[in-house]
């Protein structure tokens, strides 16, 4: 009988539609839910998965051979560099990730690291915090072409 865990202590954290896909496929799952990252004993606990939802926690040769019906792990993001690929591929379980997963994040998050080192944010809010008002040069947006690539 198939198993799917969810080793992902975020999944569905924002949205219940993964959770609602994974519901109507009718496969019976498990969702770590701890808050922390899936711990090794915990996933050798798994060893009736037979498809793994995986997040960074590290898959070596050993946890592979430790997992006897393991047929499919989906890295919820873009590397699998966590993943011995040569083992899995030599016990025919199929590695997939998904790379488009975290695109409007990563793109949210380098406009945002843009406007706070044009702005000094950083140096700004420390000294804030110090109960310091200093002046610190910083940069306006205002007249400057700003360029986004990656977007076809």
């Amino acid at each position: 009988m198939d198993l799917i865990l969810v080793a992902l202590s975020t999944f569905a954290e924002y949205s219940d539609k993964p959770l609602r896909m994974l519901e109507a496929s009718g496969i019976p799952f498990r969702i770590h839910r701890s808050g922390k990252r899936i711990s090794r004993d915990e996933l050798l606990q798994a060893a009736d998965a037979t498809v793994i939802i995986a997040g960074v926690e590290p898959y070596d040769e050993a946890l592979l051979n430790s997992l006897p019906v393991l047929r499919c792990i989906v890295r919820c993001g873009v590397g699998t560099d966590a993943i011995d690929l040569q083992t899995a591929a030599g016990k025919n379980i199929t590695v997939l990730n998904t790379p488009d997963s975290p695109t409007l994040a990563v793109a949210e998050l380098a406009l945002s690291m843009y406007l706070s080192l044009s702005r000094n944010l950083r140096m700004q809010a420390n000294s804030m915090g110090q109960k310091k008002w200093e002046r610190h040069t910083a940069h306006l947006l205002s007249g400057k072409t700003v360029g986004i690539f990656g977007f076809g």
